[in-house]
């Protein structure tokens, strides 16, 4: 019944109750795998934000990944994009280096050896890999592998390699098999 709580909520103008009805609806159709109707759901959560405090802020950023994820799964890709860099942008504004790596990690699609097609992709990951604190991390070592599949069509492969060597060890003493997977997606592909 979220959903039509998250409804009610919004047309009796209680936007905060809408936005966690929305929210929590939006993760339910996440896990059921329904992305577009997660995507629905998070719009009406960005609303109900819009509606409650027009400033930009965390939650704000948090609902415009979900939304940009739930897009992804959902096969639109070009509203994903956009979603994306709307997400980069706030999280720039805000100085939050973690939803910018999820905000350019989305951008850049599921595939960690896919060719940068999108002039914008190598200088978002490379900016979100600069604002992301030093050390081993899951979002720096899946933002190295992002990078190293991104610029495949580079001329010299020495950027490529030191790019992907650097993911898989760092995803090999995080111990995250996940996050291995990933990087060795991204090294082996080149």
């Amino acid at each position: 019944y979220l959903a039509e709580l998250a409804h009610h909520a919004m047309a009796g103008r209680e936007f905060e109750r809408g936005l966690r009805y929305a929210q929590r609806a939006g993760d339910r159709a996440v896990a059921l795998l329904a992305y577009e109707e997660a995507a629905r759901l998070y719009e009406i959560a960005l609303e109900a934000l819009e509606r409650r405090e027009p400033v930009d802020g965390p939650s704000r950023g948090h609902v415009q990944l979900a939304l940009g994820e739930a897009q992804a799964r959902a096969g639109l890709m070009d509203h994903a994009r956009e979603t994306f860099l709307v997400a980069a942008d706030l999280a720039r504004r805000l100085n939050l280096p973690d939803e910018l790596a999820r905000a350019a990690l989305g951008y850049g699609g599921r595939f960690a050896y896919a060719r940068a097609a999108d002039p914008r992709l190598v200088p978002l990951l490379e900016e979100a890999l600069a604002a992301v604190p030093d050390g081993d991390s899951v979002l720096r070592a899946r933002l190295l592998a992002r990078l190293a599949g991104a610029v495949r069509s580079e001329p010299s492969v020495e950027r490529r390699a030191r790019l992907s060597r650097e993911a898989v060890e760092m995803a090999r003493k995080l111990g995250d098999p996940a996050t291995l997977a990933y990087a060795l997606e991204s090294a082996f592909a080149g």
